[in-house]
């Protein structure tokens, strides 16, 4: 017989032949041999039976009377074995071993091997041997096998048949023992006598065993499937679109919640057929293979549409959706993580168009295997046509939703159908030709599930088979013999099976030695044996997932690993980079290539966050590290895995905020992996700046100075080749951030400017998704705060502007929350408060739209303390403390004792002295060996202020004057005007005087900040006492 083989370069399966020595698909040489014809995995009901007391026969009679005698049992068992459809599979001496449901299965092989053993024990004793009448005893197991079909008697492999010989030890004679999965494999009707937990030889475990009692058999051909049961529920969902044509408002969304085969797709065909819409209909369908892909059933669904093109309609958005030329060419002018928002937008715009010709329906089928951004997309499209003509159905799974996502949602639950249900669905199915206790029996293992009753009616409408029990043993061989029916063309079935369940058929013919034709001819039948469904000529579907699950549970590992792996090559040759990378990757994954899938997984991680996609890069970073694990230990392999940690770590930076415990946890884990190399790394760059962001913002100044001198140490130490732009444009920027955060103003001025020299957008924005943010974005945001400190405000108000217009060309939508905060507390420093509150208003709105908790927290502390500053109010004390709250929970460390000053004297100014005293106290009054970094002046003049008011003035002179030396060494001629400022007015005096107009002499343009104007004020005041 012939044999197949794998072809080792395109991974083809081929039809081998003697001699063959090319692949008939690429031409590459074959390496290996062929392995036997179709190995296959299948549950198989093996039937082991003997004659009683076999030895004592033969030492009775002559060897020819011997043979006789076999000859008639072989006969008697052969007979009765083919007739209930099985086959013998080989004799040993007295004992005979038959194969139930191999090589095709039929949904009730138990029922057909215990009648077929107690056909041949009812006919044994008509057998002598010897003149003696023969006793059969007989034991019957089931359970899942590799099956290699070779030649016209099957090999199984697996304890099936061991189990069966062993429980036939224990059989008495003339008695069928069956095993406890044959039993609940059996129809209901089926009685047993239990024999309690046998110790049988080989197995560890006692096993349950039973002894069969009875047997019967039916069979007949199947039938379409009507609906029923769920005219209550048809009836909500034409009422929700009646609703929603009539201009209903107050209609919600629908939610139909159910498991696997209990109806959900039948209930909403029959209504989109029953209601249809005079204007568009739009079917969303999830799939389990993508879940991590963007906006994979958007993408399907406009694939299949007759003119893709005319949806598209030259959008560079939508176009990007399926085109990896086209997403690039956006990211030559879009920064990466903008896409995202975008392409979401564009996908609106076009829907909106799609409702003005007329009331649609969308639905979302199975938004259990829906990526997170098309689940935002539906929610999008339930919260922004809630006003239009448009009804909206999804179908999922239950438990696996947030429900607070889909909080706005009707839910529409289906049940099992009730007995009642089923046995009409049942006699619609069959009509008169099931016997009463067929149609029971269908109803009574259907369990309500409509999907089991419709299998098993139709099963039992054909003849030779009848219905099986419940998931998951039961409706594995019942789908597998519905598959089994299509013949030859099932294994197209199985190859078609690992492309999840809809693929393109000339994916299939790839995958497959035989020609396209023959795969044309074979999809045909299986359509016509309704184990697919056509969808257009491009595009099949298995009818039911479970349908595709039972044909690939039926490929060994190795066969399912060999066609995976020949997908993921033959999808990357054909996509040449394709948008839907995760789908290589998937392959790669199941086919256990690891090296290929960590690489695929990284791939579509990144572009995932190029996108904006920041859940779905979490879960493909994750898949990557996975991989990652399986290879072979070397330096690729340990940086590949720090590489890929450094990556989950950034992402988690979006995801969990720059504080979260699992960006330091995971940045110190690549860390760890470079340094166990023996050269330096410049991968590690990326790493340390993660490291730095964290422990400054945790407020560990002196840890993130020593991360400063690890950067810079490593790139002394790398060769003057490997120190590139990148790697000195990283060192550089976290120096720069060192320098802010500890108060060196001057120095971070100068490293900004030699951050401006290194940096090229068009070299160096790709880099985001490695580092978690632009680098020179975040210098941009820290220098006016040290221009402003410096009393540099008109270069302050320049450097905002030119943040502004890097923004304008970059685009990246992470990092305008950075941006747009910071410089509204810039902005604060010089008084501007109205619009440094607008457009602190202006990030936290970004912020919540990307989910960026922690840019939403700490740009509503800012705006809190900014908003008391420019106009003192009782009621925002409150929202003061929150802030403080939230910003201690999330881990922050570095504002803390500025921001909880600032609530200080909030409270002080608002009249509750003490409070403030006592709350000030509390959080530690600085004291002049501790170093607070960038605000610890203010934070002086802060607690100088509350002393101040509670009428301590010595108290209150000295933090004047502790802030003014701290101001002073930093050169933050701001900080110590506003020193000086409140010295003055609590100690008028010429001394004073004079050094207020020598700070304020130094600032440029010091009319441009309020406290620049309040300086003149109060020394013209007091040169008009003098002169008075």
């Amino acid at each position: 017989m012939a044999r197949d083989i794998d072809c080792n370069s395109c991974g083809a399966v081929l039809a081998y032949q003697d001699g063959m020595r090319f692949c008939a698909v690429c031409g590459a040489k074959l390496e290996s041999t062929p392995p036997p014809l179709q190995h296959e995995r299948r549950q198989v009901t093996v039937l082991f039976a003997d004659i009683v007391d076999y030895t004592g026969h033969a030492a009775r009679v002559d060897p020819e009377e011997l043979r006789a005698g076999l000859d008639c049992y072989y006969r008697l068992a052969r007979t009765k074995i083919g007739a209930w459809g099985g086959m013998v599979a080989e004799y040993l001496g007295d004992g005979v071993v038959g194969y139930f449901g191999v090589p095709v299965a039929f949904q009730d092989t138990a029922d057909r091997a215990i009648g077929a053993a107690h056909a041949i024990i009812a006919d044994a004793p008509s057998i002598t041997i010897g003149g003696t009448q023969i006793n059969i005893r007989a034991g019957i197991a089931t359970g899942q096998v590799l099956v290699e079909l070779d030649g016209q008697i099957p090999r199984i492999t697996g304890s099936t048949s061991v189990l069966a010989s062993r429980i036939q030890g224990i059989a008495a004679p003339q008695s069928v023992c069956v095993s406890d999965l044959t039993r609940e494999l059996a129809r209901p009707g089926q009685r047993f006598e239990a024999l309690g937990e046998q110790a049988l030889k080989g197995f560890e475990a006692a096993v349950p065993v039973w002894r069969s009692l009875a047997s019967t058999n039916t069979h007949g051909p199947r039938h379409l499937t009507p609906l029923v049961g769920r005219d209550d529920e048809l009836a909500r969902l034409r009422t929700n679109w009646e609703n929603v044509r009539h201009g209903d408002t107050t209609s919600q969304p629908l939610l139909i919640i159910g498991g696997p085969g209990i109806g959900k797709s039948r209930l909403v065909d029959e209504h989109l057929m029953a209601s249809p819409a005079p204007g568009s209909t739009i079917i969303l369908r999830g799939a389990e293979l993508h879940r991590s892909t963007m906006l994979y059933p958007v993408i399907e669904w406009f694939r299949a549409l007759d003119n893709p093109d005319d949806f598209i309609d030259d959008d560079p958005h939508l176009a990007a959706l399926d085109s990896l030329a086209a997403a690039g060419n956006l990211l030559r002018h879009t920064a990466s993580a903008k896409i995202r928002a975008d392409i979401l937008d564009a996908l609106m715009r076009r829907f909106r168009d799609t409702l003005r010709l007329g009331a649609s329906q969308f639905l979302f089928e199975d938004i259990h295997w829906m990526d997170d951004t098309t689940l935002e997309l539906l929610r999008r499209l339930s919260e922004e046509t809630s006003t239009q003509t448009v009804q909206i159905v999804a179908t999922s799974r239950p438990g696996v939703l947030d429900a607070d996502a889909f909080a706005e949602f009707e839910t529409l639950e289906l049940s099992p159908l009730q007995r009642a249900d089923v046995s009409r669905l049942v006699e619609r199915l069959a009509g008169t030709k099931l016997s009463d206790e067929d149609a029971a029996r269908i109803v009574e293992k259907s369990d309500g599930i409509p999907i089991f009753a419709e299998h098993l009616a139709r099963a039992s409408l054909r003849k030779g088979t009848t219905g099986d029990d419940a998931v998951p043993d039961t409706l594995s061989s019942l789908l597998s013999a519905w598959i089994d029916r299509a013949g030859p063309a099932r294994k197209v079935a199985r190859i078609a099976s690992i492309l999840g369940r809809s693929f393109d058929p000339d994916m299939v013919s790839a995958l497959s030695a035989a020609r396209p034709v023959q795969v044309a001819e074979d999809l045909d039948a299986l359509c016509r044996n309704e184990i697919l469904i056509a969808e257009g000529e491009r595009k099949f579907s298995f009818r039911h997932d479970l349908l595709r699950d039972a044909a690939a549970a039926s490929l060994t590992r190795v066969h399912r690993k060999t066609l995976h792996k020949a997908a993921a090559e033959v999808l990357e040759e054909r996509a040449g980079g394709d948008i839907l990378l995760g789908e290589i990757a998937h392959h790669y994954s199941a086919g256990e290539a690891h090296g290929p899938a960590a690489d695929w997984w990284q791939r579509a991680a990144m572009t995932a966050m190029a996108k904006g996609a920041f859940a779905e890069a979490v879960q493909q970073f994750d898949h990557a590290l996975a991989h990652n694990a399986f290879l072979a230990s070397g330096g690729d392999t340990t940086r590949k895995r720090a590489e890929l940690l450094a990556g989950l770590a950034a992402t988690h930076m979006q995801t969990s905020g720059f504080t979260g415990p699992n960006v330091m946890d995971t940045y110190s884990a690549a860390l760890a992996e470079l340094k166990g190399l023996s050269v330096s790394q410049p991968e590690a760059l990326p790493i340390y700046w993660g490291i730095f962001t964290y422990q400054i913002l945790i407020g560990d100044l002196a840890s993130a100075e020593a991360t400063v001198g690890s950067m810079a140490a490593l790139l002394d130490a790398l060769s003057p080749e490997a120190r590139t732009s990148e790697n000195k444009l990283a060192v550089v920027g976290t120096e720069n951030a060192a320098h802010f955060y500890s108060g060196r103003f001057n120095e971070q001025v100068k490293t900004h400017e030699r951050t401006r020299a290194l940096y090229r957008a068009e070299e160096h924005a790709v880099l985001i998704p490695r580092y978690g943010m632009d680098i020179y974005g975040v210098v941009q945001a820290f220098t006016p705060h040290s221009a402003a400190i410096t009393g540099r405000f008109e270069m302050a108000l320049n450097l905002i502007d030119e943040a502004d217009a890097h923004q304008k060309i970059l685009n990246v939508p992470l990092m305008l929350p950075h941006i747009d905060v910071w410089n509204g507390v810039a902005l604060s420093y010089m008084g501007k408060f109205e619009d440094a509150l607008d457009r602190i208003d202006r990030g936290i709105a970004a912020a919540d739209a990307q989910g960026a908790a922690f840019w939403s927290a700490t740009g509503r502390m800012w705006r809190s303390v900014i908003a008391f500053e420019a106009t003192p109010d009782a009621e925002l004390i409150d929202s003061i403390r929150a802030g403080l709250d939230l910003q201690q929970m999330i881990g922050v460390g570095i504002g803390i004792p500025y921001w909880s000053a600032r609530l200080a004297e909030a409270m002080a100014t608002c009249g509750d002295i003490v409070a403030a005293r006592t709350f000030a106290q509390s959080q530690s009054m600085p004291g002049t060996n501790r170093r607070e970094g960038v605000w610890r002046a203010e934070r002086w003049r802060i607690c100088g202020r509350i002393e101040a008011l509670s009428g301590d003035t010595d108290a209150a002179m000295r933090c004047f004057e502790e802030a003014d030396n701290l101001a002073q060494s930093q050169d933050a001629l701001l900080w110590q005007l506003n020193a000086r400022i409140e010295a003055f007015r609590l100690a008028r005096g010429e001394a004073r005087a004079v050094a207020l107009r020598e700070v304020l002499d130094q600032i440029e343009n010091p009319s441009e900040a309020k406290s620049g104007r309040d300086a003149q004020a109060l020394l013209s005041d007091w040169q008009a006492i003098l002169d008075a």
